[in-house]
């Protein structure tokens, strides 16, 4: 009997950390250190071309967002540097990236880099999130992709990331 009770109290402990961390990633874009609010004004873009700053994903924080094929694409065209967030919503590590990656981007760039969070390796992927992954050979959903201004690859980076070490990805673009 004991035999079995240590097996089913791990697979309880693991089902409750899933939904967790699910719930966390579902409702820590409403907490108060995160801004939500979309912003209308008009900014300048490293390549010179004026963007609105409106964007179909959801505000998760400053210039971070829930990636759309919209905004990647509009991205792309004003050459501005990138980097991708490839995670997945039942992921315990990226749940704890989140407020890492948030406090790193609410303390500024100064490069004009936007930071897109893709939705990668789970049931609620779309087909447009696993080409992007694939476009970047990308396997693992703790993974981050920067992109200079031309849409280059400069680095892949694989797991958690200190808030320095976000920094220095972010001072490469």
């Amino acid at each position: 009997m004991n035999k079995l009770l240590l097996p089913v109290m791990v697979v309880i402990l693991l089902i409750g950390g899933v939904l967790v961390v699910n719930q966390f990633l579902s409702t820590s874009s409403g907490s108060p250190e995160i801004n939500n609010e979309g912003s209308s004004q008009a900014t300048s873009t490293p390549s010179g071309n004026q963007s609105t700053g409106d964007f179909v994903g959801q505000k998760l924080a400053t210039n971070y967002y829930e990636f759309t094929q919209a905004d990647y694409k509009r991205l792309r065209e004003e050459n501005r540097p990138l980097l991708l967030y490839f995670y997945a919503n039942w992921c315990p590590t990226c749940a704890a990236q989140e407020p890492v990656m948030v406090e790193a981007m609410n303390k500024g760039v100064s490069n004009g880099m936007i930071a897109l969070r893709v939705n990668y390796n789970d049931t609620a992927t779309d087909a447009t999130e696993k080409e992007l992954a694939r476009e970047f050979a990308i396997t693992y959903q703790h993974t981050f992709v920067s992109l200079d201004k031309d849409g280059k690859k400069l680095d892949l980076v694989n797991g958690q990331q200190s808030e320095e070490e976000l920094r220095d990805l972010f001072a490469q673009l």
